[in-house]
């Protein structure tokens, strides 16, 4: 590959490689499901606090997830997360993402109301209302941690190195890549959610999914997106636990 091809497809997808950076992607994302799927169901049978299970299962899932995006920024990126995931914010954006949080939260209230015994933000079947330690954990890391971290994950590195890939202008960039985060974004939700919750839990992913994925798409940075990502969990545990 020449120079200028090299250059043309770094500033496609931020990455010098972007398919050595999307198998990185690949790896840590098989190794979230993993997880989820197999550790992640056991951690209720060590009789630890609420509060503590849900802290464990947060960081089970976002571990391999950040690893994930420092590699391919330090081995095919920059190593800067402004640069390669674009971990970036204006001004403008904290309108956008406070107008899309809201309207993507009303939308997916309306296909499929949140409800006491709803899933919580890790998939699992929420109480009327939780310890307050519980809760906690759930507002610090689902409204402020998740948001960030999913954010850098799929929108940041898998979107933006699967767009890399793809031949065309950016409408088909844009397309392909939502397109290929989005559904990864829900699969890795139901894992983590009971069968009986499956329904509700991809239509509110798929939703959400596909509007952050357009957000850091069109705007070409993640300020909006992790803004709207916020307030639509923000949102959700209101609904759940305040009405």
């Amino acid at each position: 590959m020449s120079d200028v091809e090299r250059h043309a497809r770094s500033r496609k997808s931020h990455y010098r490689d972007p398919l050595s950076a999307l198998t990185v992607a690949a790896v840590a994302y098989l190794a979230c499901l993993l997880l989820a799927l197999v550790v992640v169901p056991r951690i209720g049978v060590l009789g630890l606090p609420s509060w503590i299970d849900q802290l464990l299962t947060f960081v089970l899932i976002w571990l391999p997830l950040l690893i994930a995006v420092y590699a391919a920024g330090r081995r095919y990126g920059t190593g800067s997360a402004r640069t390669d995931t674009g971990l970036r914010l204006r001004v403008i954006d904290l309108g956008i993402g406070l107008l899309a949080g809201l309207v993507l939260r009303l939308l997916a209230e309306w296909i499929a109301p949140s409800s006491t015994g709803a899933p919580a933000l890790d998939g699992t079947t929420a109480p009327a209302l939780p310890p307050v330690p519980e809760l906690l954990v759930l507002v610090v890391g689902g409204v402020l941690v998740a948001p960030l971290v999913e954010e850098l994950f799929f929108r940041g590195l898998l979107q933006r190195s699967a767009s890399g890939l793809v031949r065309g202008g950016r409408s088909a960039r844009i397309i392909v890549a939502v397109l290929v985060s989005t559904p990864l974004f829900v699969l890795l939700h139901l894992a983590l959610a009971a069968p009986a919750n499956w329904g509700g839990v991809a239509v509110v992913t798929g939703i959400s999914g596909l509007g952050f994925g357009l957000l850091a798409a069109i705007t070409r940075r993640l300020g909006a997106a992790i803004l709207a990502h916020g307030v639509f969990n923000a949102l959700g545990l209101a609904i759940l636990y305040l009405r």
